[in-house]
Order: C-alpha cells, then structure tokens, then sequence
C-alpha cells in the first residue's frame, strides 16, 4: 500500500487521541504554552529596549565630547 492510502488511517488516528484528551487539558496547555511564549517574547522585547537605550546613550556621549 502507498503513503496516499495510508493516510486516512493516520489522520483517524490522531484525531481520536485529541478527542480523548479533557477539554480543560487542552485549555491549560494552551494557557501554559501562551504563558511560556509570551515571557520569552517579553524578555526579548527587554533585551531590545536595552540595545536601543544604550545605542542613544552612546550617541549622546560622543555628542558631549565634540
């Protein structure tokens, strides 16, 4: 048998291990990866800030000194 015939019984197979699983499951996995994404998004906007205020800092300085 091919791939192509293979795959329905692949997708029904995943389907029923999601459907398996609590609604409140899926909801605190989401709300957990959410959390986790949006504190590295957080901390990289923080890194970001850091590298732009130091840049104007810089500049600043070497205005001063001319």
């Amino acid at each position: 048998m091919s791939a192509i015939q293979h795959a329905p019984k692949l997708w029904a197979k995943a389907g029923t291990a999601s459907a398996k699983m609590p609604v409140t499951q899926n909801i605190m996995i989401g709300l957990a990866l959410g959390c986790v994404g949006g504190g590295f998004f957080k901390i990289w906007h923080w890194n970001e800030k850091k590298k732009i205020n130091q840049y104007y800092h810089d500049l600043e300085k070497l205005q001063k000194q001319q």
